[in-house]
């Protein structure tokens, strides 16, 4: 979370393939909130990725429901803003780009939960 002091940030473990607002939920999860206000991505081009809003968003609006982290993630940084009212800015970096074989931790697949370990299909972020 930018702007502040103490900084506050987590470290999170993701799929590369995860929508935007499954990360969205992933934030919320890890900060604690309850998902009550509205959100956005900003990609490094600028280019905006929020929830759908018909009495607002224009035709044709990029909606973060089906877009891919890989395909706004252009440099190694993501911004997130949450709670437009306040404007908590959020700076998204990609620390570590993991081996596709590497997504379970002490035998917990983190893409499905279950404990049984799989071949990964994508890296993991």
């Amino acid at each position: 979370m930018l702007c502040t002091k103490p900084k506050v940030w987590r470290r999170v473990l993701v799929p590369q393939t995860i929508t935007l607002l499954k990360l969205h939920r992933v934030i919320q999860a890890a900060f604690g909130w309850g998902h009550s206000n509205l959100n956005e991505f900003i990609a490094g081009d600028g280019e905006r990725y929020g929830a759908a809003d018909p009495m607002y968003d224009s035709p044709g609006s990029i909606n973060s429901e089906n877009v891919r982290l890989t395909t706004v993630l252009r440099t190694t940084t993501l911004s997130y803003v949450y709670d437009f009212g306040d404007s908590w800015e959020h700076d998204i970096v990609v620390e570590k780009v993991l081996a596709a074989d590497r997504f379970s931790i002490a035998g917990q697949d983190l893409r499905t939960g279950q404990g049984t370990i799989m071949s990964a299909a994508d890296g993991v972020v």
